[in-house]
């Protein structure tokens, strides 16, 4: 199996060099294919592009070394969603045939909005309709201030 991932812009680039960089040093890829990549990611209107990283390297990984990199290279603010990945291929698949426990969902979707924060909203607004009124108000009771 290919360890694919999708990266999805939600706001703007400023420093492309560095995400031309990135992508090259995830994908092993020359600097040329490493641009065209960034270019279709951030062309407008942002859709998902899909792309070939190193075998071993998690979505997570993907994800935190693209972020990192951009805000210490002087990225004020980047924001994107990404998803895929051998492993991460692996888990939905389980997960959607029922084979798992239910810590291995709540892992799952945790570390999904943790990732894709430009999707939180509309996921965190799916599962909080699952929960009846008293499961709202013990939540806000939970909230420390």
């Amino acid at each position: 199996m290919k360890n694919i991932v999708k990266i999805k812009l939600v706001n703007d680039c400023n420093n492309k060099l560095q995400f031309v960089k990135n992508i090259k040093e995830l994908c092993g890829l020359d600097l040329r294919d490493s641009k065209d990549i960034v270019d279709r990611i951030c062309q407008k209107p942002y859709i998902p592009v899909e792309f070939e990283i190193l075998a071993g390297i998690s979505t997570k990984e993907t994800h935190d070394k693209i972020k990192y990199n951009l805000s210490f290279s002087g990225e004020s603010y980047i924001d994107f969603e990404i998803n895929g990945g051998t492993q991460w291929q692996r888990e939905i698949k389980m997960l959607q045939l029922g084979v798992g426990e239910r810590q291995d969902y709540l892992d799952f979707l945790k570390q999904h909005i943790q990732t894709n924060f430009g999707n939180s909203d509309e996921m965190l607004t799916f599962v909080l309709d699952k929960l009846t009124q008293e499961q709202l108000q013990e939540t806000i009771d939970k909230i420390k201030y």
